[in-house]
């Protein structure tokens, strides 16, 4: 009697139909996946500029900002309030650390969204407070909020 090692035809095609199953699986579910990846890398980026901005501001002991192009968004500049101490839409991005940020093309969101107290503009003041609001980022499956206390200027993700 010989034995012989190897596998049958039926064992082959069972894991080549198993394997096919998995690949389905994944395949169906990537598209949601790179939403929710899309609007929490943005909600991180958007997160990340306001702890700057605020942390900057009370290290230096004036006003920092984000000024948005509108309440529903595509990008944002990072500022210093200038010699005047008020955040405007008219101040400048200079190369002492401010910076303009594109939030559309690098992360493909569908919407992005803020709400500031009817202005485009969120400002941190040198002892830590803000004016307050929340950022909203929507993808076709997720949506985040980053919200701003006005009180303490403290900085969430939700």
């Amino acid at each position: 009697m010989e034995s012989e090692d190897g596998f049958t035809l039926i064992e082959l095609l069972i894991t080549v139909a198993l394997i096919g199953i998995l690949g389905a699986i994944a395949v169906l579910n990537t598209p949601q996946m790179l939403n929710n990846y899309r609007a929490r890398g943005a909600a991180r980026q958007i997160y990340s500029d306001m702890q700057m901005a605020r942390l900057t501001a009370i290290k230096g002991g004036r006003s920092w900002c984000l000024i948005f192009n509108g309440s529903t968004f595509t990008s944002y500049r990072i500022v210093d309030s200038g010699a005047d101490g008020i955040c405007n839409a008219g101040d400048t991005v200079d190369a002492s650390g401010e910076r303009s940020v594109e939030m559309t093309s690098e992360y493909k969101v569908e919407s992005l969204t803020h709400n500031f107290g009817g202005t485009n503009s969120l400002n941190f003041n040198p002892n830590g407070t803000a004016n307050g609001g929340t950022v909203t980022v929507t993808t076709a499956s997720k949506t985040m909020l980053v919200t701003v206390s006005n009180n303490t200027g403290s900085v969430r993700i939700q």
